[in-house]
């Protein structure tokens, strides 16, 4: 009994396993056989759906545009890309030479002979590009894999796509990389990179094989600044404008703008790094109080410059903080002027040097600037600027050795107490900090010479 109910099930199951298998065959063979034969739609001179050139097509459709003078145009068949005559009505009346239907025009089209025929672009563009898209995975480019890059380089844009003028730029890319690795390689010791012949480079994907690996195997690497750009040029390219940079990279760009903003907004526009509208909006954030405030007999501000300079420098491994002074005058043009940053009239001698116009009128700033203001009388635009530097020991890494922390304003070798002052805050923030302020300099001038009588120290 239960012998006859297993060979009953292994029937039953058996023609289930004929039927399933029946399904699938029909469903992914013969129906789209049986729809592309049937389809009355015209499958053009060639198409992707069948034939001996169906890659040619595809690389033909995303790249090459046809010109005006060219009888062919790309169309569409089964939704899949096809080459059709330019005179195509879109309906098949004949049985095609690969397959399907065709109309009148693409059938004339395809017997075509000599340039005529699209196959002979097809084959020609097909070389063309595969050799482009092989040589993104090459370990080697070859003297022969540069010149075919230089030769697509040169091909007019109005025959291609804007994919296919991306891989046209790509390929003047190799070239000029395959310059640079040339002159390059002559510098560099024999078979640091695997090439092939004088005028080989090694391939773009065996350079980054070697930066990861050196990425991997040495974490100072990583942190580079040469690293940094890379990644902000990758972000940049993935993301957009919008794309978040690290704080070395943009640090970078920000030093250069120093230097000459010209040039940085030049590196950065080539390197992918921030704008220049982002730098000046990262420049006002961190911008810091005005150093020619607080010079005003109580040096609250150059006492929290000072100690603050100090709390940066504190982590040095448990070693007492050491610092010193050193005061000189510097000449400046004499002009007085609106900072509008700070909200000041500045330019003038102490004690008029940072006259606040936050709320004033613009009549109440031209009377100041006139010198008929009775509060500040005739302002008298300084020619030099005293400058207060404090120099420390054992500073961390990323600290700098010295910082400025107050400047004042005045007419040339003008005697005052600025020396005396900032003296004196020296010796405050050291009795308060725990810290050692060991000595002040200053020049031979004689204003200053008198200032160091009596000293603290």
């Amino acid at each position: 009994m239960s012998k006859s109910i297993i060979e009953q099930l292994f029937i039953l199951l058996s023609r289930n396993v004929v039927d399933i298998a029946a399904s699938y065959i029909i469903s992914h063979h013969f129906l789209p056989l049986l729809l592309y034969y049937s389809n009355s739609s015209c499958a053009g001179v060639f198409n992707m759906m069948s034939g001996k050139k169906k890659k040619e097509v595809n690389l033909y459709a995303q790249y090459v545009a046809p010109t005006d003078t060219q009888r062919h145009r790309i169309g569409s068949y089964n939704g899949m890309p096809s080459i059709v005559s330019k005179e195509c009505t879109g309906t098949g009346i004949h049985i095609g030479i690969d397959g399907g239907k065709v109309c009148d025009a693409c059938m004339i089209l395809r017997k075509e002979r000599g340039t005529s025929n699209p196959g002979t672009q097809l084959n020609r563009w097909y070389t063309s590009i595969s050799r482009c898209i092989e040589r993104r995975q090459k370990d080697v480019l070859t003297s022969t894999d540069l010149n075919d890059a230089r030769k697509f380089g040169a091909t007019n844009v109005c025959y291609l796509t804007p994919a296919g003028i991306q891989l046209r730029e790509e390929a003047t890319a190799q070239v000029e990389y395959g310059s640079h690795m040339k002159t390059l390689g002559s510098r560099l010791p024999n078979k640091t990179y695997k090439t092939v012949g004088e005028d080989s480079a090694p391939g773009m994907l065996a350079l980054f094989s070697d930066a990861v690996k050196l990425c991997e195997e040495n974490p100072e690497f990583q942190s580079s600044i040469i690293v940094g750009l890379l990644k902000a040029a990758v972000a940049r390219q993935k993301f957009g404008g919008n794309a978040k940079l690290d704080e070395t990279t943009v640090n970078f760009f920000r030093f250069l703008a120093t230097h000459d903003k010209r040039t940085a907004s030049v590196v950065s526009a080539n390197l992918f790094g921030p704008s220049e509208r982002w730098m000046r909006k990262l420049n006002g954030r961190d911008r810091y109080d005005c150093v020619l405030d607080g010079e005003d007999g109580k040096e609250d501000k150059v006492l929290a410059r000072i100690e603050e300079a100090v709390e940066r420098r504190s982590k040095n491994g448990g070693k007492k903080v050491s610092f010193s002074m050193a005061i000189d005058a510097t000449k400046v043009p004499s002009v007085i002027e609106i900072s509008s940053s700070h909200k000041a009239i500045v330019g003038a001698e102490y004690p008029n040097h940072m006259i606040s116009i936050d709320g004033k009128t613009k009549d109440e700033i031209d009377s100041i600037l006139e010198g008929k203001d009775s509060a500040y009388g005739k302002l008298s635009a300084a020619s030099e600027v005293k400058v207060t530097v404090v120099s420390f020991q054992g500073s961390p890494p990323g600290i700098p050795q010295s910082e400025i922390v107050a400047a004042r304003p005045q007419s040339n070798n003008d005697s005052n107490d600025f020396i005396k002052d900032m003296e004196r805050a020296g010796c405050n923030v050291a009795r308060s900090t725990e810290t050692s302020f060991t000595n002040f300099t200053v020049d031979g001038v004689s204003c200053e010479r008198q200032a160091c009588d009596g000293s603290y120290l």
